[in-house]
């Protein structure tokens, strides 16, 4: 119900074209030996090659802090008696802008469900290598919507709490759907059958009313610098065109339906949320959902930020290039649509992974479970692919060390309105070291 819209010509296709044509639905939908997804998921189930794999920091550690090295003191600072003080982390991967998996982040989190190691199950609801003989029907209640996990941002917790909210599925439309009816699509032969199901990508979770509560159940981990974006200078009377954008989120005018395709006339179904103020800020945080085979296609984060990733329930499947990467070599070619994360495992992880593949250009690999991080360096292409049901959330950050002259010359090329508000806040706030590099237009 109400997926129609997202409908698209499958890419697999999801069935192998040695078989016959399915003459239903049903047996579109069946599982055997031939299917792609299931040996190529059995593959993506085991730990990357050890040649490949991030490194692996705890979250502790990492938070330590140390004195900040003598070549990064300004003026302001060397005139302190004592020394200013950074994470080691920023030291070791920011500044050298590596990927790394970072254990015990959302320790203490509200919205980190416990897991139990019998309780939670290693795969998703059906068991990829037993080749059962076709889908199972599945409830709200069933291992597929809470993995074993309890309490905290299992997506069973999330549609009993949120289920007649709507999510966004993207920043660039403005297409959405209730996480109750998004539960029927992910679990009915639409959703269970398409070779890249959709996934919800919210960026204004926080901003909206009753969502925004979720923003006081996780906290940006204390590894990662400061996100310098917030020193932007939202002042109401900022001399600049963007303004201040006040304004209230019109009700949702899309009309969930029944399973019977009637309109559900309960009158909560149709709420979408009450937005609180905003400021001209670009997305910077998500909350991510999507079953197995979803996931993002290859990409670089906007403006030369850093990004930090944490699974809630699922698992994820990662590859990450070095910025240096030729990118129509890993299937990023200008002018062209994203190809989805599911089939650029298909047609592109063979060859990276491949002794031809140039050793300067080989990727770094994630097997991510829920509880671990995933920090993400400023202009690392990268994608990401769901292996069951996942739930996460992301943060983009500015952080003063690493390609910090890209980031501003990205800002000012395609967020120059933003830019002049930052520029305008890093000096308000005594960083004019950093607001010095930024370009002529900007100043």
């Amino acid at each position: 119900a109400g997926s129609t819209l997202f409908r698209r010509e499958s890419q697999f296709p999801f069935i192998s074209s040695d078989l016959a044509v399915a003459k239903n639905t049903q047996n579109m939908i069946k599982r055997n030996k031939y299917f792609w997804w299931y040996d190529a998921k059995e593959r993506f189930l085991l730990p990357p090659p050890s040649h490949r794999v991030a490194p692996v920091v705890d979250h502790a550690d990492a938070a330590t802090m140390t004195e900040l090295p003598s070549e990064f003191e300004t003026l302001e600072s060397a005139k302190l008696e004592s020394k200013r003080k950074v994470t080691k982390f920023a030291m070791e991967y920011e500044l050298k802008n590596r990927p790394v998996k970072i254990l015990g982040a959302a320790q203490g989190w509200s919205a980190m469900p416990k897991y139990s190691h019998e309780a939670r199950p290693s795969k998703p609801i059906v068991n990829c290598r037993s080749r059962a003989t076709s889908w199972v029907d599945v409830g709200d209640d069933s291992a597929l919507f809470s993995a074993g996990g309890i309490g905290g941002w299992t997506f069973a917790n999330l549609v009993s709490r949120f289920g007649n909210v709507s999510f966004r599925f993207s920043d660039q439309h403005g297409e959405m759907m209730s996480l109750s009816t998004y539960s029927k699509y992910i679990t009915n032969p639409e959703g269970l059958s398409d070779d890249s199901p959709l996934g919800i990508y919210d960026s204004e979770f926080g901003d909206d009313l009753p969502t925004n509560v979720l923003l006081q159940e996780y906290s940006v981990p204390s590894c990662f610098s400061p996100d310098l974006f917030d020193l932007m200078d939202d002042s109401p009377n900022f001399d600049d065109p963007c303004g201040i954008i006040s304004e209230k989120i019109k009700p949702n005018t899309a009309i969930p339906t029944d399973d019977d395709g009637g309109n559900d006339t309960r009158p909560e179904q149709s709420v979408v949320s009450q937005a609180i103020e905003k400021v001209p800020r670009p997305p910077y945080r998500w909350v991510l959902i999507g079953p197995e085979r979803s996931g993002t296609g290859m990409h670089v984060d906007p403006l030369w930020t850093n990004a930090w990733v944490t699974v809630l329930q699922g698992l994820k499947r990662w590859l990450l290039f070095p910025p240096s990467t030729p990118y129509e070599a890993i299937g990023m070619v200008e002018g062209k649509p994203q190809t989805p994360s599911s089939i650029w495992f298909r047609d592109y992880y063979d060859k990276v992974s491949s002794q031809s593949w140039p050793k300067e250009f080989q990727p770094v690999e994630v097997l991510q479970y829920p509880g671990e991080t995933v920090f993400v360096p400023a202009g690392w292409p990268h994608l990401v692919l769901n292996l069951e049901l996942t739930v996460a959330v992301t943060h983009n950050y500015a952080a003063e060390f690493g390609p910090f002259q890209k980031m501003w010359d990205e800002v000012a090329r395609e967020e120059e309105d933003f830019g002049r508000r930052w520029y305008s806040g890093l000096k308000k706030f005594g960083r004019d070291d950093l607001a010095s590099m930024a370009p002529l237009e900007i100043k």
